[in-house]
């Protein structure tokens, strides 16, 4: 798996609009960082409860989209988020997790942290369909 910060071709893309970064990505487990801009917030300054959902979904996929070729194709069956707590702060970082792997789907847990603090904002778990 090639090591880089950020998926190639994503220009113009939804990737592109939220802007994050990934920190590590290996078989079962990735984790990204996003530093928050005006517009991933709110009118009152708080981060969008729609940035925490869609961050939640890129690490969900990218749990389970690890292979020892590149990545594999996925589409979002289902995602349940527990929102925790908002933030105003600096960055998001996400994590999610590889719970099992079939041969057409797979689960995934999921969490969005407040950068610098490491307090949970939201919890999730993912289910996707192998492409």
């Amino acid at each position: 798996m090639p090591d880089f910060k950020t998926l190639p071709d994503i220009e113009g893309t939804f990737h592109d609009l939220l802007g994050y970064t990934f920190v590590d990505w290996k078989d079962g487990f990735v984790k990204t960082e996003l530093l928050l801009q005006p517009k991933h917030k709110n009118r009152q300054g708080w981060v969008h409860g729609g940035v925490i959902l869609s961050m939640m979904d890129v690490v969900s996929t990218f749990a389970g989209n690890y292979g020892p070729d590149g990545p594999v194709q996925s589409v979002t069956i289902n995602i349940s988020c527990n929102f925790i707590s908002g933030t105003n702060g600096e960055r998001l970082l996400s994590e999610g997790r590889l719970v099992r792997k079939g041969r057409s789907t797979f689960f995934t847990e999921n969490r969005v942290l407040e950068g610098g603090s490491d307090r949970i904002l939201a919890t999730s778990q993912g289910v996707h369909k192998l492409l």
